[in-house]
């Protein structure tokens, strides 16, 4: 859901989607957001979250209640025997789901949070994390758990009950849920409590080519090859695998015509890509006009963004998406329920599935330069040049970092980790 902001020349270079493959030990702070909570990485590594904690996705046991539930209203050390370089978070906007999943600067993968089969490592006694508002307590582990990936990892991408990773020959592998065929493979049997279709371990995605990019959505991933073209596979009811399946497919195919994409990255049940010359396309779900096509219809086919502005990154959230034009500006569009699009859209819009939206980018308050974004469930966070991390929106189980659970519809920064 976190995108970093670099020059176009160097975008047919970098992974996107729901991962981050922008470096954070190596090169400096990176982002993850989730749909509602978010982890940063620091210059050091080391990693930080905020927000719901009801399955243990923030990595510690908090301590902390927003109403009834376990969550951290500013950011609390992660995993701190690790040291990462990309993290992705899943987009899930309900306590129904919530893990993390990263690649560490020794190239493998680790993840916790909720384990129904999404961590890649099927646990002998898992933990049992129990939120506060009637529901059964889950599987869970507070602690990061090595994800079975074969060889080095060089990305991640976390789905809601599913996960994938792309390692460094190119293969995308997936694990967890299969349940609308989210692996992208036949390979999967029943297994886990319900005796539904899933696995614990990866298991490679049934497509004979190299990839450079995974991202996950909630249930339905995709991928972007060598050569840019998007291939996506699972669930397809709102047109998110952008080609003709009608229920969906569990084989990857060629979405979105065949274009040529230099970043991918999907949200709840919409995707969008971003073209090398800064043109974004977006399909799926837009009943919140989160397609920013000027229209609040579901689109099987890809639509253009409608906008001048040329942007280098992109970020699917769950009823809206966010992006950053080359001059660091950021700009939302999509449902404004909880001011997740951090401006008051002009003219005001009201689309199916939300209070407020704009089917248009419109330009985030503030005017500031940031180089990274990243778009939740009702709230976003952007990254700004000295490592500052700005969110906005809903702020119910502390997605805003700063203390409070006041939502906002401007950017406010998050407050330091470890202070009170």
């Amino acid at each position: 859901m976190v995108r970093r902001l670099v020059p176009l020349a160097a975008l047919v270079a970098l992974g996107c989607g729901r991962e981050l493959t922008a470096p954070g030990a190596a090169g400096g702070p990176a982002l993850a957001v989730g749909g509602v909570f978010s982890c940063v990485i620091g210059a050091d590594g080391h990693v930080t979250c905020w927000g719901m904690n009801a399955w243990g996705q923030l990595g510690a046991a908090t301590g902390e209640r927003c109403g009834t539930e376990p969550c951290a209203r500013r950011p609390v050390p992660t995993a701190p025997a690790l040291r990462f370089r990309s993290l992705s978070a899943s987009p899930a906007s309900s306590v129904w789901s919530g893990h993390v999943c990263g690649v560490t600067v020794d190239d493998e993968a680790f993840c916790w949070g909720v384990d129904k089969t999404q961590l890649g490592h099927e646990l002998e006694a898992p933990e049992f994390c129990v939120a506060q508002n009637g529901l059964v307590g889950q599987p869970c582990s507070r602690e990061p758990v090595r994800a079975e990936m074969p060889g080095e990892v060089t990305a991640v991408a976390a789905g809601d009950f599913h996960s994938c990773g792309l390692d460094a020959g190119g293969a995308v592998w997936c694990w967890g849920s299969d349940s609308n065929g989210q692996l992208g493979s036949a390979a999967a049997e029943a297994c886990g409590e319900f005796g539904l279709p899933c696995s614990f371990v990866p298991v490679r995605i049934a497509a004979d080519r190299r990839f450079r990019v995974v991202t996950a959505g909630s249930i339905h991933a995709c991928a972007l090859d060598e050569g840019g073209e998007a291939w996506c596979w699972g669930n397809n009811d709102q047109g998110q695998l952008g080609h003709e399946a009608a229920q969906g497919r569990e084989i990857p195919s060629v979405a979105a015509g065949g274009l040529r994409f230099a970043q991918l990255t999907t949200g709840r049940r919409h995707t969008c890509g971003l073209i090398q010359h800064g043109d974004v396309y977006c399909w799926g779900d837009n009943t919140g006009g989160q397609l920013g096509a000027g229209m609040s219809e579901t689109a099987v086919a890809e639509m253009r963004v409608k906008t001048s502005v040329p942007f280098v990154t992109v970020s699917a959230g769950w009823w809206h998406t966010c992006a950053l034009a080359a001059d660091g500006r950021a700009y939302c569009w999509g449902s404004n329920r909880f001011g997740q699009l951090g401006a008051d859209p002009s003219p005001a819009e009201s689309c199916p599935a939300a209070e407020s939206c704009s089917s248009v980018p419109v330009a985030v308050n503030g005017n500031r330069r940031f180089i990274a974004i990243g778009a939740g469930g009702g709230h976003t966070c952007a990254l700004a040049v000295d490592g500052t991390v700005y969110c906005w929106g809903d702020n119910t189980f502390g997605q805003l970092g700063n203390g409070d659970d006041a939502p906002s519809g401007r950017p406010v920064p998050v407050a330091p980790a470890g202070r009170s």
